[in-house]
């Protein structure tokens, strides 16, 4: 079965369970048999991360562990890539990520100059329809993007600050994209996050506390960069913008708060914020007595908990979850809130001001299904994430509002 499968309108199940368990194993499989390998290369040219002032381990480390990550993506791609120029363009950048870093951990590169490249990315991203379109006005949505691209990125480098924190990070956030992703049958990013999920968790058998080889810049970078592209292509059914930005967040929540602590305390200190340290959430935890692993499995707990939450807000709209999410606007569209609910009662007149109102659109069908359409052979028009086009058309007036509010609010 080849890439193309991945453009087709319709999917059987046994079709997706093959590409996602190749997209899933392929890439695991790579990363566990390189990563060893590229540990012994590490040695014999020298790129050995040392310990120092503001570092925990106490003996070397091979330092090229995103050499074996980045080789088990590639397989994977090889094997189930896409022929969509999309992922062309995203492939194309996560080779100059890597190599960015790479350079960064073989001489070492000044912090603007990562930032600039990086930036410049996210410009090539938004120019292949890989962007965001929360505002809906070009110039803002533009600096939105690359807002985003930059802040992951690094958000995901800070967090490879103990052994096994950014791999793990990394893996969990990917399930999370792709139980996202794989219900509403979006195969090619699906594919994308499980693959991205199964290097992660590959190199993660060595990277583990005590690990005995690390990412590296050229891995750490690789994967926020990544992940900061699965956000962009991510296509979220919800109708609120509250819910839509909480979901984005609390995917890669553990990085994000991590990053926003790090930033504060620096500053609060009088200390450039690319100046490292140990005042991350890690260290903090590792001071209160925990040791490496420990650390590691709250850690990942924490992601996990963040991520399970952003999963049901979007899979379960009806949750308490996803109604906390939710705007007063959102809630009072949802079908699930009895009519004695506040949110629920809320005018007709003011359900249609909001702007943001999604139509409801019908889930995807697989092929083998009793309902599924009849498949045409040509690839689907996509609709990219957080883009104007996928907000739909919005409510019209008071016609069928109004004419339903007697009952109960109407469906989202």
């Amino acid at each position: 079965m080849n890439g193309l499968v991945l453009a087709q309108a319709s999917l059987s199940r046994s079709d997706a369970a093959v590409v996602y368990g190749a997209a899933f194993l392929i890439p695991l499989a790579a990363t566990l048999l390189l990563t060893p390998a590229s540990a012994d290369l590490a040695r014999r040219l020298g790129v050995m991360d040392r310990p120092g002032e503001h570092k925990v381990h106490v003996e070397a480390t091979p330092y090229l562990g995103g050499l074996a990550l980045a080789l088990g993506l590639v397989a994977a791609g090889l094997v189930i890539g896409s022929t969509a120029q999309q992922a062309a363009v995203i492939a194309a950048c996560g080779v100059v990520v890597f190599g960015l870093g790479l350079l960064d951990d073989l001489r070492g590169i000044g912090p603007a100059v990562r930032l600039c490249v990086e930036a410049a990315l996210a410009v090539v991203l938004w120019f292949s329809e890989v962007r965001a379109g929360f505002f809906g006005v070009r110039a803002l949505d533009l600096v939105l993007t690359v807002v985003w691209v930059v802040v992951i990125t690094n958000a995901v480098n800070l967090s490879d600050n103990m052994d096994g924190l950014a791999s793990g990070i990394a893996a969990i956030a990917a399930v999370a994209y792709f139980a996202i992703a794989a219900p509403e049958g979006d195969y090619l990013v699906a594919a994308f996050a499980i693959a991205l999920a199964g290097a992660s968790l590959g190199f993660l058998r060595y990277n583990f506390p005590p690990a005995r080889i690390f990412l590296g810049d050229a891995g750490s970078l690789l994967l926020g960069f990544f992940l900061a592209t699965l956000g962009l292509l991510l296509d979220l059914d919800v109708a609120s913008d509250v819910r839509r930005i909480g979901v984005q967040v609390l995917i890669l929540g553990v990085p994000v708060f991590d990053t926003v602590l790090v930033v504060m305390m620096r500053r609060r200190g009088g200390r450039p914020i690319t100046q490292g340290g140990r005042d991350h959430a890690s260290h903090r935890l590792a001071a209160l007595g925990l040791s490496g692993r420990q650390v590691a499995l709250v850690v990942y707990a924490a992601q996990v908990a963040c991520s399970s939450i952003a999963v049901v807000a979007v899979n379960a709209p009806g949750s308490a979850v996803a109604v906390a999410l939710a705007g007063p606007a959102d809630s009072a569209s949802n079908p699930c809130l009895p009519i004695s609910h506040p949110c629920a009662r809320q005018s007709a007149s003011s359900r249609r001001t909001y702007s943001r109102r999604r139509t409801p659109r019908p889930r995807p069908r697989f092929a083998d299904s009793p309902t599924a359409p009849p498949s045409t052979g040509s690839g689907p028009s996509r609709s990219w994430p957080w883009s104007p086009t996928t907000w739909g058309t919005r409510r019209s007036a008071a016609g069928s509002s109004a004419s339903t509010s007697s009952s109960s609010s109407p469906a989202t």
